[in-house]
């Protein structure tokens, strides 16, 4: 997949390169403003730079919080104090889940397409058509277990062939 996108669209490289420009922090940029907070070690006047080092590590939060310089426990602190932070890192993050599906949905595609790959045409067309495609005719044998008069069948034999021996005792007797 290359690096082009329709007009209007930032791609992930583009925002790599000019995080500033990200539509993503841009809405954050825009929300309410935040007061400081000397005690934390993410303040919310410093969530902008956190956010760079998230889009610079790939939308990883351990990855952004050790560039940054804080525990990762941290950052997830501060997302369940601070909503509107939540949502710009949960942003941010979803960028690079859409571009990494993208990615391996056209990896796949191209898999199916190669002759000697026949599980991953399988999968593409049971996707694409499930009723067409559904596995069918894989059918297993049931065993069923019978009980007759609190006997199972495999020791109801045993139990006649013990009745007509006790009746011919005591027929004989």
């Amino acid at each position: 997949m290359d690096s082009t996108t329709s007009p209007g669209k930032v791609s992930v490289s583009q925002l790599a390169d000019d995080p500033l420009s990200n539509p993503i922090l841009s809405k954050f940029y825009k929300s309410e403003a935040k007061k400081s907070n000397s005690k934390l070690k993410l303040p919310p006047e410093k969530y902008d730079e956190f956010l760079s080092s998230l889009q610079e590590s790939g939308g990883y939060i351990t990855r952004a919080a050790a560039r940054y310089g804080v525990h990762k426990r941290t950052v997830y602190t501060q997302m369940k104090r601070d909503n509107t932070f939540a949502l710009a890192v949960r942003d941010v993050q979803d960028m690079f889940k859409k571009k990494q599906m993208d990615d391996l949905e056209d990896l796949s595609l191209k898999n199916a397409m190669n002759p000697k790959n026949v599980s991953e045409r399988l999968f593409h067309l049971k996707a694409m058509d499930p009723a067409r495609y559904r596995d069918r005719g894989i059918r297993t044998a049931t065993q069923v277990n019978v009980t007759v008069a609190g006997l199972a069948i495999k020791d109801r034999a045993k139990e006649i062939e013990r009745r007509e021996k006790l009746k011919n005792v005591n027929d004989s007797g």
